[in-house]
């Protein structure tokens, strides 16, 4: 019998707001278990800054495991930076990606994302996810593969 592959899970870390006791509880369980992958998906900041972005990429680039980082709605320009929502959304979010190294292939399991944040819709709560048909389709294909 082979043995599994431990993958590790954390959300909504919000950095910018965060539980650092959480967050060192959590660094220190990778550290000990050394999971194959961790999983970091959505909320990785509160408002969606270069600085809550760079320190959450300095805490998950320290983390003793390969990293993949999806995001949240929160991980987009707040209200008050409306025109970066709109042109340049996912500046800060994907200089994180880079600089984390995320997208960590494993033989034995397959991480197949279908992103449910949208950057700008047409209504005032903003928090409120979609699918997009590009998305749908990207992992629609993704699980076709595997």
């Amino acid at each position: 019998m082979s043995e599994a592959t431990v993958l590790f899970h954390v959300s909504d870390i919000h950095f910018g707001y965060e539980d650092r006791a959480a967050l060192d509880w959590f660094a220190a369980e990778v550290s000990r278990q050394r999971p194959a992958l961790v999983l970091c998906t959505g909320d990785v900041t509160m408002r969606g800054t270069a600085r809550e972005f760079a320190a959450a990429g300095r805490w998950l680039a320290a983390l003793d495991a390969p990293v993949r980082v999806d995001p949240g709605n929160h991980d987009v320009p707040y209200y008050w930076y409306p025109l970066a929502r709109v042109f340049r959304p996912w500046r800060h979010y994907r200089d994180m990606v880079r600089a984390v190294g995320t997208r960590a292939e494993l033989a034995d399991v397959a991480v197949i994302p279908l992103r449910t944040v949208a950057a700008f819709q047409w209504r005032l709560n903003l928090s409120k996810g979609r699918v997009a048909a590009a998305d749908l389709d990207a992992a629609l294909q993704g699980l076709s593969h595997h």
